[in-house]
């Protein structure tokens, strides 16, 4: 459940003398400084609307940057997510869980559905970890009353930035994500964490507490530890954060160059010997937080 978190907390170290979630980008060049802010699905807009220098962050800069481009049509991308969340004939849902597997994963969907009339079995073609998103984020929803999805803050900037008529950069495609979404493990894989969730749901609802309480105090070097506590795939490690650090980090100077940039990615990203915090650094920029 973790990586589900992570995901879909989805699908942002180094030490810093003080938590925040944003932080000011000058220097190396840079005509006019750029922004990062470290988001978490799972936040209310208060924590941003509560820093008014993140506000004025926000206000000042002529870009939002984002992991993908959330405002595009969204019906081209619930197509590109779809064509990803469908398992092969052979690889449903009720041919990879045996049938016990099936009957308390039913069980559990009964009680955590997200709409009425949903059931497994109309879930039954989409690989497990489609059918496990939909389940985290509705177990969530309904033992965590402050979440809103409504509120989710990678929208609402590039939302509310397409508004001001700010340019909206996206670093990945929509394909990008949805194949590390839904193809990252086997379905072999994706159905057994999808029981680890049915077999022990409060362990994700203290997760998603301990992720919310860190990012609550900003502390986003704990909930980076957090989140690697317990994450023995080092592959898991590097598809979802290094590779991706690595990539984002050869276009942000460019797209800084261009215009002071409000970069809104997911707060695990920012932290970490190769998180974009340091690589920045090492490239010769300054980064400030905004305190």
């Amino acid at each position: 459940m973790k990586k589900i978190l992570m995901l879909i907390c989805s699908v942002v170290l180094c030490f810093v003398a003080s938590a925040q979630v944003c932080y000011k980008v000058s220097g190396n060049g840079l005509a006019e400084p750029s922004y990062l802010f470290g988001t978490h699905h799972l936040s209310p807009l208060k924590i941003y609307n509560d820093n008014d220098k993140a506000v004025a962050a926000f206000a000042a800069s002529k870009q939002i940057v984002g992991e993908i481009d959330m405002t595009v049509n969204q019906m081209v991308m619930a197509m590109e997510m779809q064509k990803h969340m469908i398992a092969p004939q052979d690889s449903t849902l009720s041919k990879v869980l045996t049938a016990e597997e099936f009957a308390a994963a039913k069980k559990f969907f009964e009680q955590y559905s997200p709409q009425p009339g949903l059931t497994l079995e109309m879930m039954d073609p989409l690989k497990p970890s489609a059918v496990m998103q939909t389940l985290a984020v509705s177990l969530i929803m309904k033992n965590m009353p402050e979440y809103n999805p409504a509120e989710q803050l990678d929208t609402y900037f590039q939302v509310e930035g397409k508004k001001k008529g700010k340019k909206i950069v996206g670093l990945e495609t929509i394909e990008f994500q949805a194949d590390m979404l839904y193809n990252m493990h086997s379905i072999r894989k994706q159905a057994e964490q999808l029981m680890e969730m049915v077999n022990n749901p409060q362990k994700s609802i203290d997760e998603a507490n301990e992720l919310n309480k860190a990012y609550f105090a900003q502390d986003m070097q704990k909930m980076y530890e957090f989140s690697m506590e317990c994450e023995s795939d080092p592959v898991f490690f590097e598809k979802l954060l290094l590779n991706r650090n690595n990539d984002w980090i050869t276009k942000l100077p460019t797209i800084m160059s261009e215009g002071s940039s409000f970069v809104a990615v997911g707060c695990l990203h920012l932290v970490g010997d190769y998180g974009i915090i340091e690589q920045l650094r090492k490239l010769g920029y300054t980064i400030e937080p905004l305190q």
